[in-house]
């Protein structure tokens, strides 16, 4: 404003203009160009101000302009931006500005706020397949979770291989779940990281594995009663094994088959290396197959075993007998056996027997003969001989029988041999 001051005195009146400026200057300021958000203590501010009268001259910050002794010295006034450094912790901070004029006239105070966010987000999780140990398949899908008490949790990212920094997927808004993710080809231990950043840009981490397995159970085995060749009875028993070195060995399932007929798969049942089991009736080779599935469900293939089932018994043949001097020659031939004779068996009694059990063994092996010897003179001998074939069934048998010769006392002799 102008005003017009007269003075008089004597004969002489003198009359001046003062111009008085008496608007404040007026302004603005921003910090980090109206961030909401900023992970460092450091900051840019930016500030503007305008006076109709006397112009700009100074402008003046503070970290508290609520409190009237917190203000710094006067600066000279200038639009670039300012460095500026908040005051120390996490939290909402404000930033005022005074502007004065080139006559002291002092604006109101000018404030704006950012939060000062430096902590990352933690606690930070990832779990892949709800937990899961293992899987099957390469997709799979994540489980995430992160707590940000500043900005809040803003993005994230993943990656297979977290300690190479180039091999992380762009950023994406944050979700409590991902899916899918696909993991390296390859069987084994697979490590999934994810990153979480705030709205500061503050990253926190996480990290979860779980292991590959794609691959069947191997090196498969099935033995049907120890590997025999033969079986007497339908009724067997199997051992069997199998190997998976990453879900391990879970289930398994049988078959089995001849010429005429075969069975569907039997239910899946707990692994274990022994099963009884109840073949096709009826003599002739018999199969059984095999096979297992680990603990993701990969089916190995097919393993395989067989018998032959023989319920038939051996045919016996005959058997001589011929007494000689203390002893007995025996002699037989024409027993058979599908399966095959394993062994004949020879046994004696000095009386008639059809029950082995009730007689003494005195030869086991594959010979056609036998000299039975250290004998009692003039005594007769009963003798049968049986024969068991490769699948341990044992023939009724053949019998004989003998006197055994000797010296002396022919006429007793004679008398047995006419029953006086």
């Amino acid at each position: 404003m102008v005003q017009t001051v007269t003075g008089s005195g004597g004969s002489n009146t003198t009359t001046r203009s003062v111009t008085i400026y008496k608007t404040l200057p007026t302004g603005t300021i921003s910090i980090n160009s109206g961030a909401s958000v900023t992970n460092s203590g450091s900051v840019s501010l930016t500030v503007s101000a305008t006076d109709v009268g006397s112009g700009v001259s100074n402008m003046r910050f503070s970290n508290t302009p609520d409190d009237p002794t917190s203000w710094g010295g006067w600066w000279t006034y200038a639009a670039d931006p300012i460095s500026w450094s908040l005051s120390a912790g996490d939290g909402t901070k404000t930033v005022g500005v005074q502007f004065k004029d080139s006559v002291g006239n002092i604006s109101n105070t000018y404030k704006t706020s950012i939060i000062l966010d430096t902590t990352p987000p933690f606690p930070c999780s990832i779990s892949i397949n709800a937990g899961a140990l293992y899987t099957n398949n390469t997709t799979v899908t994540l489980a995430l979770s992160a707590t940000d008490m500043g900005s809040g949790v803003a993005q994230m990212r993943f990656s297979n291989n977290p300690t190479d920094p180039n091999a992380w997927s762009s950023w994406a808004n944050y979700a409590t779940s991902f899916s899918p993710w696909t993991l390296t080809a390859g069987d084994g231990q697979k490590t999934v990281g994810v990153q979480f950043k705030d709205g500061a840009g503050n990253v926190g981490s996480a990290e979860s594995t779980i292991i590959l397995d794609t691959t069947a159970p191997g090196a498969l085995s099935i033995v049907i009663n120890a590997d025999a060749p033969y079986t007497n009875s339908k009724d067997v028993m199997l051992s069997v094994s199998a190997q998976d070195f990453g879900s391990g060995v879970k289930l398994m399932r049988f078959r089995m088959y001849d010429l005429t007929q075969e069975s569907p798969w039997s239910a899946w049942m707990d692994y274990a290396t022994s099963k009884p089991w109840t073949l096709f009736s009826g003599d002739g080779r018999k199969w059984v197959d095999v096979q297992f599935q680990d603990g993701l469900g990969n089916i190995s293939s097919v393993a395989t075993d067989t018998i032959i089932l023989d319920t038939t018994l051996p045919t016996d043949g005959s058997l001589t007998a011929t007494g000689g001097d203390k002893q007995v020659n025996l002699t037989w031939s024409g027993f058979a056996a599908p399966a095959g004779i394993r062994t004949y068996m020879l046994y004696f009694s000095t009386n008639p027997f059809t029950d082995i059990a009730s007689a003494t063994k005195i030869y086991d092996g594959m010979a056609l003969s036998y000299t039975h010897t250290g004998l009692k003179k003039r005594t007769r001998y009963y003798y049968r001989v049986c024969v068991m074939d490769n699948a341990g069934k044992v023939s009724p048998g053949v019998a004989a029988n003998a006197v055994t010769g000797g010296k002396g006392g022919s006429l007793p002799f004679l008398f047995h041999l006419l029953g006086k």
